[in-house]
């Protein structure tokens, strides 16, 4: 059940990657919006190798434990087919799939980097003062902190607008939407 719903949330990012690679290569500006979706870009395909590390594991136990029981039972060994071969999603992914899985792993990002940035930008100020001028090498890091910031909050909204749309939010699982919305405005401001 659990390695089902992992290949099915590999293949919706899967999906999602395709559609924003086409988008972030047909950008001919490099400007802070291109920025922001190569973050988003990464943060799907570190999400896919997550995902898929955590299948692969669960694979590897369920056949070692089977070719465990076959050996304790004399049988045959036989091989045993790993991954699926036919597509897990619906044809009607767009509107049936809820990527509760992703949505979580990118929550949790969101909520530890949603605290990590303000502690960043004191810091920067604070050394900025010291500093008298100078430059700062902080000050590059503190943007490419929002920016990736920005990048987890517009995948995370998408995220839980498609788990509503497919109407597995009903439960109150996903009551950031609207804090995500202020604090984005927040860091474009």
């Amino acid at each position: 059940m659990l390695r089902a719903e992992f290949a099915t949330e590999v293949e919706y990012i899967w999906q999602i990657l395709g559609k924003k690679e086409d988008e972030f290569y047909t950008m001919m500006v490099e400007d802070d919006s291109k920025e922001i979706l190569r973050y988003e870009l990464q943060l799907l395909v570190a999400s896919v190798r997550s995902l898929w590390i955590e299948k692969t594991l669960l694979d590897f136990l369920i056949a070692d434990i089977s070719r465990q029981i076959r050996q304790a039972q004399r049988e045959e060994t036989a091989s045993l087919r790993l991954f699926p071969h036919e597509s897990r999603l619906r044809d009607d992914w767009t509107n049936r799939h809820s990527p509760q899985i992703l949505a979580g792993m990118t929550r949790h990002n969101w909520e530890s980097l949603k605290i990590l940035v303000p502690q960043l930008a004191t810091l920067e100020e604070h050394s900025r003062q010291e500093a008298n001028g100078v430059p700062n090498p902080l000050s590059t890091e503190v943007e490419r902190a929002r920016k990736h910031l920005q990048a987890i909050e517009r995948l995370l909204q998408e995220c839980e607008a498609q788990v509503e749309r497919a109407g597995s939010s009903s439960d109150g699982k996903y009551p950031y939407t609207n804090t995500i919305r202020a604090l984005s405005a927040q860091y474009q401001a």
